[in-house]
């Protein structure tokens, strides 16, 4: 173990989960998250180790570890605010202490959003202007220069989201789709925000706008939330036939696999709630 730093322990941990050798996937995995410098990849690792202490009865363990990555990321939240790269590794590790907090969940991912988006304007060079509020109106400003930041604005939404900050996480759907109107992931991403909401009417033609802009494993996931916003019938039905219709490649990834398991678990259960209507 003291041979091993940085990368290779995390290599270590994650090949050692793999195998389910479970005591030195919680070694190697502790011993990262303690030591890591990217705060945002020790607090993943942690929340992983975690799990592991959980099922193998070590509560304690994992109460520490997380003790452990909070001081850190209460030291970090004291540095540099203006480093964009620092920026984002505590936003990261603010995702993961908001699911170990839920009493704090909304603050803490309402802070992280607002390091992820400064990071942005960081990024960019952009200043605040007088009274302009960071989020959203500073970073949809930037209008085409979204694009150097899609994977970070779909960080930004699920942040925003989960802080209650409803409103903003609208206007960033509706900018990303404005910039990329056939991309299949943003009409998806509002799609399943709407139905979280209970907005079905709203989402449904979303989810059939991302159907149309699907292609590979993503049309299987697209199907089966127009499927899931249908309910039980024909066109529930319909849709997920097409979707299983399509030919199965030789060698299939297995998240692919799981996708395909769940459209034909929906449509048994559709199936079966037809046969026996209540």
């Amino acid at each position: 173990l003291e041979a091993l730093g940085g990368s290779d322990l995390q290599t270590a941990f994650e090949l050692a989960s793999k195998l389910e050798h479970t005591d030195e996937a919680i070694l190697f995995g502790s011993a990262y998250a303690r030591t890591a410098v990217g705060l945002g990849d020790a607090a993943w690792v942690a929340d992983s180790t975690c799990e592991l202490l959980d099922a193998a009865g070590r509560a304690d363990d994992a109460l520490a570890l997380k003790a452990a990555l909070i001081e850190r990321i209460d030291a970090a939240a004291g540095g540099d605010a203006t480093d964009p790269d620092a920026a984002i590794e505590l936003a990261n590790a603010l995702w993961y202490r908001g699911t170990w907090e839920p009493e704090a969940k909304a603050r803490l991912h309402g802070e992280a959003a607002e390091l992820l988006a400064g990071a942005i304007l960081a990024r960019e060079s952009v200043e605040l202007k007088a009274g302009q509020p960071l989020l959203p109106d500073a970073v949809l400003a930037l209008n085409d220069r979204l694009h150097a930041h899609v994977g970070l604005i779909h960080d930004l939404v699920d942040l925003v989201v989960s802080a209650g900050d409803h409103g903003t996480a609208g206007r960033l759907l509706a900018a990303m789709l404005t910039l990329q109107p056939e991309a299949f992931t943003w009409h998806y991403r509002k799609a399943g925000w709407l139905q979280e909401r209970g907005m079905i009417p709203e989402a449904l033609p979303v989810a059939r706008q991302a159907l149309t802009f699907a292609y590979g494993d993503n049309r299987l996931r697209a199907a089966k939330r127009v499927a899931d916003l249908l309910g039980p019938g024909p066109q529930a039905l319909a849709v997920i036939d097409e979707a299983l219709s399509a030919p199965e490649p030789e060698h299939e990834h297995v998240r692919t696999w799981r996708y395909r398991q769940a459209l034909q678990t929906l449509r048994a259960e559709f199936m079966e709630s037809e046969a026996h209507p209540r």
